[in-house]
């Protein structure tokens, strides 16, 4: 027979103290007891390795442990990453974290992750894209505080700054049309708006057409029937802004087929910095740069609502770079 974990009234025994004692230093509200007493208990529960439930934690507090972090259903490749940077900053404060991917509005992925959320009541949502603003008034109505793009000016801010980015360097390429390639499938995609909205931006202050947009999806056939429609819309030479690496790839391929020139006819420019668009030939223009700074504007902003921050951290997208490759 397996011997039972450690319990609390474990805990008490050894550091001869009460069970709500070892309850109240180890779920952190251990503020009125002695230096002397803090220590004992701790050094009891680490001796024998015992760890408060969840569960426990939660009524100690008056609330869940648990932070939610939603993302929309669509092409990320540095989801590890971004859960990372948001996991740890949230475990400083005491909580762990949950990952839903959501889907397209009304889809039952969308409603399940609604579902989810209002069961387990967690202490706080943070959403990269995956909700939308009336999810955000809902959840809020059931007082589960949110934080993130739907409501929230740091998540659109890393929108327009990737799109004026990506929009100036291919003006200073000299390129005197420019276009933007989303990318067309299934999924949502709630940050084309941004991306776009400073492509136009900048075409406007540079005195250049109105940038042309389309959709690229992920596969032969259709990126190069997107491409060339393109090409019957607007003059050569174009220089194209892609939602990110992946769409730019697809793009790569199309000119290709199409017999075109890069970058001299076509100018390509992706997003993120990804491995296999550093190994393509001609090697990807890409931007890229360091998202932490919005990260902890976000988690910052939660933390807020439990008094864990006195202030959000100013984002700065000085960090953002162009990574020159052989398509711009």
């Amino acid at each position: 027979m397996s011997e039972r974990p450690p319990r609390s009234i474990d805990v008490a025994r050894r550091a001869g103290v009460s069970r709500a004692t070892v309850s109240h230093i180890l779920n952190g509200q251990g503020g009125r007891f002695s230096p002397e007493t803090l220590q004992r208990v701790r050094r009891a529960a680490e001796d024998l390795g015992y760890v408060p439930s969840s569960a426990g934690r939660s009524l100690v507090k008056g609330r869940s442990d648990l932070v939610m972090i939603v993302f929309p259903f669509m092409t990320m490749t540095d989801l590890q990453d971004i859960v990372d940077v948001l996991s740890e900053g949230l475990a400083e404060h005491g909580f762990n974290t949950i990952v839903q991917l959501s889907g397209p509005v009304g889809s039952e992925a969308h409603l399940r992750l609604r579902h989810v959320a209002d069961s387990l009541r967690p202490a706080g949502i943070i959403d990269l894209g995956g909700l939308t603003r009336k999810d955000h008034e809902e959840f809020r109505r059931l007082g589960l505080p949110v934080v993130g793009t739907a409501v929230d000016s740091r998540g659109a801010g890393s929108d327009l700054a990737l799109g004026r980015v990506q929009a100036e360097h291919l003006v200073a390429r000299g390129f005197r049309q420019v276009a933007y390639a989303s990318l067309t499938d299934e999924r949502g995609h709630p940050f084309d708006q941004g991306r776009a909205e400073a492509t136009r931006a900048v075409c406007a202050e540079n005195g250049l057409p109105e940038p042309y947009l389309f959709g690229v999806p992920l596969d032969a056939d259709g990126a190069t029937n997107a491409l060339a429609a393109m090409l019957k819309s607007i003059p050569a030479p174009v220089g194209i802004a892609c939602f990110n690496d992946d769409v730019a790839l697809a793009v790569l391929h199309a000119t290709r087929t199409l017999g075109l020139d890069v970058p001299c006819t076509i100018g390509v420019l992706g997003m993120g910095k990804g491995p296999l668009g550093q190994l393509a030939e001609p090697r990807l223009s890409t931007v890229w740069g360091d998202m932490r700074p919005m990260l902890v504007a976000l988690l910052d902003a939660l933390l807020m609502e439990f008094g864990g921050a006195d202030r959000i951290t100013e984002v700065d997208f000085a960090s953002l770079r162009v990574e020159q490759g052989e398509t711009t």
